[in-house]
């Protein structure tokens, strides 16, 4: 199932910091936020979700992702905790240790982003079954269509 998102031509990580594709601005971007995704409290009620589009509430736990236009500019944008699997991006940031943010978080908090992404490499394990499990079953059925001379 395919999430349609705010801000669909932003990527994530599309270009490495010291990219020559960079404009001047866009470095200067990325040396002010090094970090592709970060965790947080909502600082206030007024961010909107990029998946679900409902408001994150003031200090509720939030992912930001930092987003890369077509000449690397970063742009926020900020997801609920549990809408940020949904996102297409998100599938981009491989471990915890790659989020940013995680030293301010109370430990509750911590095990949450936790949970999350090892509730996502659970389901891309199954979903990689999955996958081989019908690719062996295609071959099979290929195998048996096949006229035998």
């Amino acid at each position: 199932m395919k999430v349609e998102v705010l801000k669909p031509h932003l990527f994530l990580k599309r270009f490495a910091s010291g990219d020559a594709k960079l404009t001047p601005g866009a470095q200067r971007s990325h040396n002010k936020i090094p970090e592709d995704v970060r965790a947080e409290l909502a600082k206030t009620g007024r961010s909107v979700c990029h998946v679900c589009r409902d408001k994150i509430p003031k200090g509720s736990l939030r992912m930001c992702m930092f987003l890369q236009c077509h000449k690397g500019y970063k742009n926020a944008a900020f997801v609920h905790m549990d809408c940020f699997s949904k996102h297409p991006e998100a599938s981009k940031v491989k471990t915890v240790s790659e989020v940013a943010g995680m030293k301010e978080l109370t430990p509750a908090d911590v095990k949450r982003v936790e949970a999350i992404f090892a509730q996502s490499r659970k389901r891309k394990g199954k979903q990689a079954t999955a996958v081989k499990s019908e690719q062996s079953s295609d071959v099979k059925s290929e195998k048996s269509q096949s006229p035998r001379k």
